[in-house]
């Protein structure tokens, strides 16, 4: 079970393709933490690539209440949809920069490039598993057992091999799994006590335990 999907790996001439377009007609942009990118319901006139930092898809019920559908991070890309609104909100977690292209741009190139077509089939199928994966997360497991799948998922997700930065909070994580921010926090303590993460202040962890392939967890060396 995978939350944390790239949400586009081409290769070959896709890869080439969707860079070589970024790179003629697009632009850099930077958003600091807590800053929109787009808003939910607003029409989706750009298409965005993540050089760095961590975006958050959130999507808001006409009560204000929130849900994080899934975090993004840099190499993934937003709007790749032909949806004309933007479904969720996309928010910088923390410092992120990113590339954009006009919409009418993206368009174009994709008309006539088979190669980017099979990429962006590709990365909205990717979307819907980790869509399907996060559903089955948040319906199937306790809520330790949830952040403990969000924890190895992310660490997976990352090339350090010894504490990960988290650059999301509680609250986040939280409205990500369908929990209480309180139920989060206790969570953490939980894993922590039971030996299966180290904490390095509020935003570093590190699993200590492996998980087996019987579903289980190997014991800490």
């Amino acid at each position: 079970m995978t939350i944390f999907e790239r949400t586009l790996e081409p290769s070959g001439d896709a890869a080439d393709d969707l860079a070589a377009l970024f790179h003629e007609r697009g632009s850099t942009i930077r958003f600091a933490p807590g800053t929109t990118i787009a808003h939910q319901g607003e029409t989706a006139g750009s298409v965005y690539r993540i050089r760095r930092g961590c975006v958050r898809s959130s999507m808001y019920s006409s009560e204000g209440e929130r849900r994080i559908l899934q975090f993004l991070q840099a190499d993934d890309f937003l709007g790749l949809s032909d949806a004309a609104l933007w479904l969720a909100a996309q928010e910088a977690v923390d410092t992120v920069v990113l590339e954009t292209l006009p919409r009418s741009v993206f368009e174009a190139r994709l008309q006539f490039c088979p190669s980017l077509q099979r990429a962006v089939r590709h990365a909205l199928a990717t979307q819907v598993e980790a869509h399907a994966s996060l559903f089955a997360l948040t319906s199937q497991t306790t809520a330790v057992e949830r952040v403990r799948l969000f924890l190895e998922d992310y660490q997976s997700s990352r090339t350090s091999t010894g504490f990960v930065s988290l650059p999301m909070g509680r609250r986040d994580i939280a409205d990500h799994l369908g929990l209480s921010m309180e139920t989060v926090s206790r969570a953490f303590s939980t894993l922590k006590a039971e030996g299966k993460i180290e904490l390095k202040g509020a935003n570093f962890f590190r699993l200590v335990q492996p998980r087996t392939t019987d579903g289980g967890y190997a014991n800490a060396a």
